[in-house]
Formats: structure tokens, sequence, C-alpha cells
């Protein structure tokens, strides 16, 4: 299991609903972000691959446009979930935690604390049922 977790930092679900935010600058998951969220500890969102498979997946969005990481809802929506003054343990808990639990192929949802709320396991096990029957 991760050493640390964004479910400990206090992940900020009832935030994730507000969608009328400041605009921000989108910046690819490069050097300047990464800078600013963790020496810095700005409440700036890294939205990567593993952060766009979990977010896809536990709220099931859809990107709007084909390059989600150029998605500026996307990017808001993400920022909305980072706790205050907890940026830089956010982002690399999400990164760890899409890199380890919430994987591309064969996630391990048996492992996971957000199944409660998580679109893709109640899917699945919808699926499960179903096909049982």
């Amino acid at each position: 299991m991760l050493k640390s977790s964004f479910f400990h930092v206090g992940l900020n679900l009832s935030r994730a609903n507000e969608l009328s935010v400041p605009p921000i600058q989108i910046r690819p998951a490069d050097g300047s972000t990464y800078f600013r969220s963790y020496f810095e500890n700005h409440d700036e969102p890294l939205v990567d691959t593993n952060a766009i498979r979990v977010v896809g997946r536990v709220f099931s969005y859809k990107p709007k446009n084909e390059r989600p990481r150029t998605d500026l809802y996307l990017w808001r929506f993400v920022r909305r979930l980072i706790p205050k003054t907890k940026g830089r343990d956010f982002n690399l808990d999400l990164l760890d935690f899409g890199a380890n639990v919430c994987t591309p192929t064969k996630p391990r949802c048996s492992e996971c604390p957000l199944v409660r709320i998580c679109d893709y396991y109640h899917e699945l096990q919808t699926t499960v049922k179903l096909s049982s029957t």
C-alpha cells in the first residue's frame, strides 16, 4: 500500500461540484508546474495521464477536447479537489495512486479507498451482477 494517500490529505470532494472557478493557466505536467506545486506548495494541479485516468474513472469525467491535458474544465475540476495548502501532497499522492492502484490495466479496486464514490467501480459491479444472473 502507498505510504501516504490523498485520502489522508483530505480529498476535497465538497469542492468537486463547484465549476465556477477563477480562470487558470493550463500547464502540462512540466517542470514549472511541478516546481510550483512541490517546492512552493502552491495548490496547482498536475494533470498527467494518471490524474486524467483517476478523475475519469472516479467521477466519470469525459474530456471536452481531444487532448485531455489541455482540457480547461479538467484542470479546474482537479484544482477544486486539492485541499487548501496541500497541493504538493495531493499531487504526489494522486500520481502514485494512479500508478499503483488505479492502473491503466487491471486496477486494484480491492485496495482502493474510493470504491464508495467511484463510478468505474460501481459500473464494474453492476456488470458482474448482470453477467452472473
